[in-house]
């Protein structure tokens, strides 16, 4: 989803202000902050706090052949790698990340109140990392899961999260890859296209259902 303004969208301030809210009455009705997971679509714009920033002559222009992604939002330009000793485990980076170009302080409001431990997402399909940030806070890209979109065969898959009761501070998680899953000719054999087909019908019933309900809510207008 694009923002009215260009770029990715954003977690609206007033979706932020929800969060802050939410976060301080279940802190006085329980007497202690509750921890949580966060899960968005797409990666907050600290993101760019990790990568390394495109190198420059002294005349302030782009000095390399590597690929270079420029963020408005940073008014800046990156390379498709992590900064020396990012905090980064596991370290697949086979896109730029994406985020929206205006930051609305998600996660500096999330670092204050201290009771997020992670935020995990997905819309760069072919990545699969968790940066440990400065603030305590891990930001955690999932790859993509079907068939039906772009990415590489070797980051399809699932992440799954464990929170053990006596240990809600912490959580443990777990990359599953249909390549880890199905060896090469399982997924090119009837089994692999039953698991392609199942992939695509999830997704052709999410259109039909939100066709109707697209439907019945021009009626009501």
């Amino acid at each position: 989803m694009y923002h009215a303004n260009g770029g990715y969208d954003i977690v609206y301030p007033d979706q932020v202000e929800w969060y802050r809210k939410t976060s301080v009455a279940l802190e006085e009705e329980a007497g202690y902050k509750v921890p949580s997971l966060v899960f968005q679509h797409i990666v907050p714009p600290e993101i760019f706090d990790y990568l390394e920033p495109a190198p420059r002559d002294q005349a302030g222009n782009i000095n390399t052949d590597e690929p270079t992604k420029y963020h408005s939002g940073r008014n800046d330009s990156f390379l498709m790698k992590w900064r020396e000793g990012a905090p980064v485990v596991p370290n697949l980076l086979q896109e730029f990340p994406c985020p929206p170009n205006y930051n609305t302080n998600e996660v500096e409001v999330m670092a204050e109140r201290g009771d997020v431990l992670g935020i995990a997402f997905g819309h760069d399909h072919v990545n699969n990392f968790i940066v440990h940030m400065d603030n305590g806070i891990d930001l955690i890209q999932t790859p993509g899961i079907t068939y039906r979109s772009y990415g590489n065969d070797n980051i399809r898959g699932f992440r799954m999260f464990t929170i053990k009761e006596n240990d809600t501070w912490s959580y443990e998680e777990e990359t599953f890859l249909y390549s880890d899953l199905l060896s090469e000719s399982e997924m090119n054999n009837p089994l692999g296209d039953v698991l392609q087909f199942f992939t695509s019908l999830n997704s052709i019933v999410w259109a039909i259902n939100q066709t109707v309900i697209d439907f019945f809510s021009f009626l009501k207008k």
